[in-house]
């Protein structure tokens, strides 16, 4: 899809508006009252271990819609941002994948479609035993919120990196809270290239971009055909909401190719290497690996405050390798922007 770089910046300024929820922006007259609105927002969201995206449409947690709300809690609740990235990294599976979805056993699987009987996670070796999830992922903005605490915490305590390292080094299901942000990148470096020497990374379903129903990825969708019968029968309840207009909602089309790649990957138990082999949805992402570049600088920050100097010198050289590689692949210098890369289709640049 097309993306200037103006563009680029934008779309990461936006995303970091959506924290504030369903705020009437006419209706608050100054900077002070918005702020108030979307506290209280995330307070009534809150669950005592994260906060969901929307207790009727999205009552679960969302990767990086958590990512983004501890960004927001770095401004006035460090704590309950720590306990926000802590709850999901929880849930993160044995080969380093932070799954988008990750489901609450207390709340019924029929309140969302597709739920944890469709995803069946635990279908993968790698997934775990304790909490349903899904099988994708999100953007991985997560070493950039995990930043924005640390340098919220510093801030807060006249530079003293004590309260910033102590949530660094939490445990986090028998490895450390930096530990675990390794492992998310190392197995994106890992599993998310399409060849070692791309050095961008691929999503292999629209709702890992970020852009769930854009229409760029709509020219890839319709090379998929499915045959009737062939995806079993499902009940949406995305548009089934009294106070959200179905005509909002993505579209019936779309949604069977959604479930289809859905069904493909969970087939392949979550295999990378099955399902990178058969997906015919691969896609070089602008927003994704501008992303993956900003998070990996912020990573090799986090790495020389700890001392680890070899993490440092990777993290840079991984983001260096990215934003290279979008240059030499991505950027039109004739139309001014840059293009995301249709794997399936000879690596091709899209609008």
């Amino acid at each position: 899809a097309m993306m200037t770089r103006r563009d680029a910046m934008l779309a990461l300024a936006a995303l970091a508006l959506v924290l504030g929820g369903a705020i009437d922006l006419a209706a608050a007259a100054d900077r002070d009252q918005l702020v108030q609105q979307a506290k209280q927002v995330l307070d009534e969201n809150w669950n005592g271990r994260n906060t969901v995206p929307s207790h009727a449409l999205y009552p679960f947690q969302w990767s990086w819609d958590s990512a983004f709300i501890a960004i927001g809690y770095s401004n006035y609740d460090r704590q309950r941002g720590f306990t926000e990235l802590r709850s999901l990294f929880a849930a993160q599976w044995e080969n380093g994948l932070v799954p988008h979805i990750v489901f609450n056993k207390n709340v019924s699987d029929k309140v969302y479609f597709p739920g944890a009987n469709w995803w069946r996670s635990m279908d993968s070796p790698f997934a775990p035993r304790s909490v349903n999830t899904s099988g994708i992922i999100n953007p991985p903005v997560h070493a950039v919120a995990v930043r924005r605490l640390v340098q919220a915490s510093m801030r807060a305590n006249g530079g003293s990196q004590d309260e910033a390292v102590a949530f660094l080094h939490s445990n986090v299901r028998g490895q450390t809270m930096y530990e675990r942000v390794r492992m998310w990148h190392t197995f994106l470096k890992r599993e998310r290239q399409y060849t070692a020497e791309r050095n961008l990374l691929y999503a292999r379903h629209p709702w890992e971009t970020g852009r769930d129903n854009d229409l760029s990825w709509d020219r890839i969708l319709k090379r998929i055909d499915i045959r009737p019968g062939e995806l079993p029968p499902f009940n949406r309840t995305d548009n089934k909401d009294p106070k959200v207009n179905p005509a909002d909602r993505p579209s019936q089309w779309f949604y069977d190719r959604a479930v289809y790649l859905l069904l493909q990957a969970r087939n392949n138990s979550y295999n990378e290497t099955a399902v990178r082999a058969v997906c015919p949805f691969l896609v070089e992402d602008v927003l994704f690996n501008a992303i993956w570049v900003h998070a990996n600088r912020d990573m090799a920050a986090i790495a020389e405050m700890l001392g680890e100097t070899d993490d440092q010198k990777m993290f840079l050289q991984w983001a260096d390798e990215t934003e290279q590689a979008m240059d030499a692949v991505m950027w039109d210098a004739q139309r001014g922007a840059f293009f995301g890369i249709d794997l399936t289709d000879n690596k091709r640049r899209f609008d």
